[in-house]
């Protein structure tokens, strides 16, 4: 399985890096291969790479159908579509994503044109909210970038998310708001939240209490941002595996004691209804956080193990990690793209490792420094080629922060979100 597993994954890296995108005409290869790995078991390798090509290939494709044609860009144009994400409030402008679902023609023609692209509306008084319905005069361009050594792959970023516009709004009297509630209920939700939460929260913390609950960073300032990357605890505030697994921790063992002492523990067993309980208590965490693509991958992850846990299958680390490793590609296979991808699954490697066999009959406290240390060290060297950066102090500074964040400030968060409904 995990050789399979590495050929898929090698077959998903090669097309990234390519300069231009082969034909679609290499899916024709896959039917011959797949009766070829039937009476060949020794091609199944070149099968699973070429699986994995072909999986990309296809959906790079499609992704790139959607680009903004050329003798559109940097023209004025008529849209109407629908706010899809919680608007980024800066200093002169607001920044969101928008879903184009028609362009109106100078004629008053309207034309289907799919196509998520990100605004900035350099205008501080409107009141722009998710799921709105507008119809907005804007110009766009296609996304570009630099890669440059240690930077931030802009464009790279953009094609995950299926950004293939960027623009911004026109002043004028053509911007109209169409319809208050036309869709993406979710977002509008996590909106409605961040508000209630601005509301009641303390000034100085709401951008972390903002991050931790929803999983909406746009709040933290420059110096925040700066102060967590330094001191290496920035994964912190975004919600992804560590938080998911805190939330389904907790909930797994409070209904595995109840349900012991409850009448139908007879009838199921307590792990299968921990599992579920614990895995519909991460799915509503992930989904107040927008179901971003960390927080996805880890909710894969973390339902794989539960599955095996209520089915009461062998935990084996590295089964786990490949059936988690497949089903993450198959839903992003650009997350191979990603740093946080290769951060998550090496961090889960190291911690699977460390707390196994010998390292797991040391004490408490031995155990957790260990934990620290080997998570470090086993991470550092794709910090260095990620980043160039290494704060070798990150250690004591995550084992301080991951206690009180996740088993104090992260419950204590969700459990004061949860109030605003009645308040």
């Amino acid at each position: 399985m995990l050789a399979g597993t590495l050929a898929f994954t090698t077959g998903i890296y090669s097309v990234l890096q390519f300069s231009s995108l082969p034909s679609l005409y290499w899916l024709l290869s896959l039917p011959v291969l797949l009766l070829a790995g039937r009476f060949f078991p020794s091609i199944r390798f070149i099968l699973f790479f070429s699986i994995g090509f072909c999986w990309a290939l296809l959906r790079a494709h499609l992704i790139m159908q959607q680009s903004l044609p050329l003798e559109l860009e940097q023209q004025e144009l008529l849209i109407e579509g629908v706010v899809a994400s919680i608007p980024e409030d800066r200093t002169h402008y607001q920044r969101f994503i928008f879903d184009i679902e028609q362009i109106i023609s100078d004629t008053g023609e309207r034309q289907a044109f799919p196509l998520r692209v990100r605004l900035g509306w350099y205008a501080k008084d409107i009141n722009i909210q998710p799921g709105q319905y507008w119809r907005l005069d804007v110009r766009l361009k296609r996304p570009y970038g630099f890669m440059n050594p240690g930077g931030f792959d802009y464009e790279a970023w953009l094609l995950r998310k299926g950004i293939r516009a960027l623009g911004y709004v026109k002043s004028g009297d053509y911007n109209t708001l169409v319809d208050v509630q036309a869709g993406n209920h979710l977002q509008r939700l996590r909106h409605n939240l961040a508000e209630r939460i601005r509301q009641h929260a303390n000034v100085e913390a709401y951008d972390l209490i903002l991050a931790l609950s929803l999983g909406d960073r746009s709040a933290l300032d420059t110096d925040r941002r700066t102060l967590l990357n330094r001191s290496g605890t920035g994964h912190l505030i975004a919600i992804s595996g560590l938080h998911l697994g805190l939330v389904a921790g907790m909930v797994f063992f409070l209904t595995q004691r109840l349900w012991r002492i409850s009448p139908f523990m007879h009838s199921i067993s307590a792990p299968a209804v921990a599992s579920l309980t614990s895995f519909l208590a991460a799915f509503i965490y992930a989904m107040l956080a927008g179901f971003a693509l960390p927080t996805q991958r880890a909710l894969i992850m973390l339902g794989v193990l539960l599955t095996a846990l209520a089915m009461r299958r062998p935990l084996h680390n590295h089964r786990i990690i490949a059936v988690a490793l497949i089903l993450v590609l198959l839903l992003d296979p650009f997350a191979l793209i990603a740093a946080d991808f290769w951060l998550s699954f090496i961090a889960v490697v190291f911690i699977g490792y460390l707390l196994s066999g010998r390292y797991n009959k040391t004490g408490k406290l031995q155990r957790w420094l260990l934990l620290q240390t080997g998570l470090c060290l086993g991470i550092s060297p794709l910090l260095v080629v990620w980043f160039n950066q290494l704060p070798l102090y990150s250690v004591l500074a995550n084992s301080l922060a991951i206690p009180l964040i996740g088993l104090l400030v992260v419950p204590i968060s969700l459990v004061a979100m949860s109030l605003l409904f009645v308040l």
